[in-house]
Order: C-alpha cells, then structure tokens, then sequence
C-alpha cells in the first residue's frame, strides 16, 4: 500500500508541478502545512496512547476520549483564527486555510481509530484508512490530466477530499472504543512526553517549508515540496517495516526485547539505503524532463532529504518502541536538542549564503542525526543509573 500510493504519487507530482508550476505548487504547500502542524502537534498525544492502552487493557479512558474531542475543537478554533497571519497577506491562502480547517474537529479521534487498527495489526483495515490519502488523490490527478481539466483548484479539492475521507473512516474506528470507555487512569506521564516529543518533532518536520514560505521565493517552496514527496518515496519500504514492527512491539515477550530493534534497524538500514540510491538515480535522470527547468536543483535537495528521512525512519523505529512500554525516556529532550541543532545550523548557513532548499535539507539532516544520537546517549546513561540502583531497564 505503501508503495502504490508512493508510485502514484510520484506519477503526479510532476504533473502537478508542471501544471501549477513552482508558484502554485508551493501554494498547494503553504495551505495545508499549518493544518497538519495542529493534527499532529494539538492532541498532546492521546491518540497513541489510548490505542496501545485499547489493545493492552481493552478498556479506554472515559475522559481521555472526551479531551480528544476537546482537543480537536479547540485545534479547528486556531487554525481559522491564525489563517491571515500564516498566509502572511495572501487572501487566497488564507481562504485555502479556512476551508481546510474545519477536518481537524475529528482528527484526534481519526488518528485514534487509526493507532487503534495498527496496535491491533489490522492492516487490511489500517490500509484501508491509508489509502483515502495516499491513494485517492493521487489517482483523481492523474484522471483529471487524462481529460484534460486538471487545474489547482482541483488538485487542492482533491488533497483535501482524501483527508477528510481518512477522518471520517478513522473517527467511526472509534465508536466501539467509546462504547468500551470507563474510569480508567490516562498515563499522563508518557502521553505528555510522547505529546512534546511529537510536537517538537512535527514543528522540526515542517519548520522547514513555513521558513521557506516566510523567507523564500514560492519557487524554492516549489521545488523543496517535490524533493520532500521523492524522499518520502525512498522510505516507503522502511516505514512499512517499522509499522508492522510496532504492533509486534506491543507483545509482553518482546516488548524490552533489544535483539528485535538491533535486527529491525539493520533491515530498515538496508531498504532505506536502497530505495534511496534508486530513486536519487531516477530523479538525476529525469528531473528537467518530468519537471520542467524550474526544477534543476531538485535532485540535489531530494539526495540531501533522502538522507534525513533514512535517519528519521531510525528515529521513528525507537518512538514506537518506546510507545509500546510506554516509557518516553530522553524522546523529549533528544527531539528539543535536534530542533536547537536545526535552528543554530540555519543561523550557521545565513551568514554565507541566502536561504535555499539545499541549505534546508543539510539543516534539516543535522537535526536528525543530533536527536538520534541525544537519544542513544541519554538511553545509555540512565540504563546505568538502573543498573547501579538494581532495576531492570528498557531496551
């Protein structure tokens, strides 16, 4: 599932680009990047541990489904209040924002039902939920480009349409869980670290095009948007390793099991290096050809980005060992020390040179490899601290 709405994606982006050209296609960016901010940043990270404490205990906290619907309320209220100033002045942007923003009332519960179905190695039904957003846009793309009526309206109307469909089918995942609620403890502890560790992590994510967007002509936007698309592309087959390693993580007998992520890491090591060399080689041969002059330097950023999504995907792999034993150890810390690297980095560049998508992606890799290894230091010392006290800690 991965890989076809990959492929599908990577058939339409450059029609896309070529349509809407640079300007439009980072338009397309801009209207959706502060939504996606708030759906994964405004729910303080209850959806994962509701699911994991769904599929452990079979029994949801009452009061943690009802702050999700809070939560979601709350997100819709700041995203149509801050519409202007993130569109810095364009009034279609903001209109663009506007309309978006009314899907995060239910993204909460959307991301639950889906953290629900994964935890639970559903992945017919996962992948069913998936495919509204990887899929359907994508293919309503490339049918309108067959006909000949493909235009930005469509394709944002198109994008949005699949998010809305993933949250309507993710929010009735849930009915069953409510049915199931009761006076149960939401471990505040985790959810709040895994929440700052998300949070820390999703401004890292998309810092990125909102500078662009503040700072940037819309055609460096353009292009740095397709190059993140093709690095999403080369992590196709890592993710998929890493999701169906999660739910394997939520068995007692290997939840602390370290040989298993040891072995997991190797495995996501090997298809993100060869996923990333295929598809950096295919973008050096037919970036000018696909996108249009517009886009020569997009194989430069897509190389560059490929290698933070290698390094991110390693992170991801250890946050969903982490969920699993609901132990956030460090996650916090490691995510801000990676955001401070972003930003020092950028600061670094700027005084050589004006800001471009290569500049971004070599910050953005620094970013990556400084919160991996603050993680790994910060298991290392604190596992000695157990030892020493004679407890026994988490892989």
């Amino acid at each position: 599932m991965t890989y076809v709405g990959m492929g599908l994606s990577l058939l339409s982006a450059p029609i896309i680009a070529r349509t809407l050209g640079a300007d439009g296609r980072g338009l397309l960016a801009a209207a959706f990047v502060s939504i996606q901010l708030l759906s994964w940043t405004a729910f303080l990270g209850l959806p994962r541990t509701l699911a994991v404490a769904a599929t452990q205990r079979r029994l949801v906290s009452r009061s943690g489904l009802l702050s999700t619907t809070l939560l979601g309320v709350v997100s819709t209220i700041l995203a149509l209040s801050t519409a202007d100033v993130v569109a810095n002045g364009n009034d279609q942007l903001a209109l663009l924002i506007r309309i978006a923003a009314p899907q995060l009332l239910f993204a909460g519960l959307a991301q639950l039902g889906m953290e629900y179905a994964l935890s639970k190695g559903r992945f017919a039904l996962w992948n069913t939920l998936r495919s509204s957003n990887l899929i359907l846009p994508s293919a309503a793309v490339l049918v309108a480009f067959s006909f000949g009526t493909l235009t930005f309206e469509f394709v944002y109307a198109a994008t949005l349409f699949g998010q809305v469909l993933t949250i309507i089918l993710g929010s009735l995942i849930c009915i069953p869980l409510f049915r199931r609620s009761g006076r149960v403890r939401v471990p505040w502890r985790f959810t709040l670290q895994f929440w700052s560790t998300s949070a820390v992590d999703a401004v890292g994510g998309r810092i990125d095009q909102l500078l662009l967007a503040a700072m940037a002509p819309p055609n460096v936007l353009g292009v740095y948007a397709v190059a993140v698309t093709c690095a999403s592309a080369a992590a196709g087959a890592t993710q998929a390793i890493n999701d169906i390693t999660f739910s394997r993580f939520l068995n007692a007998e290997m939840k602390s099991d370290s040989s298993t992520l040891r072995s997991r890491s190797l495995v996501g090591l090997a298809a993100s290096l060869t996923s990333g060399i295929l598809v950096v080689v295919l973008i050096s041969l037919l970036a000018v050809p696909l996108f249009g002059t517009d886009f020569e330097s997009l194989p430069t950023v897509s190389a560059i980005l490929i290698i933070y999504q290698g390094i991110t995907d390693q992170w991801n792999l250890r946050t969903y060992l982490d969920s699993a034993s609901l132990n956030g150890r460090g996650l916090a810390v490691s995510s801000v020390i990676g955001l401070v690297a972003l930003v020092g980095g950028l600061a670094i560049f700027l005084q050589f040179e004006s800001l471009n998508g290569s500049v971004m992606a070599m910050c953005m890799v620094a970013m990556a490899l400084v919160r991996l290894t603050s993680r790994a230091i910060f298991r290392k010392v604190q596992d000695r601290s157990l030892r020493t006290t004679g407890l026994s800690p988490d892989a």
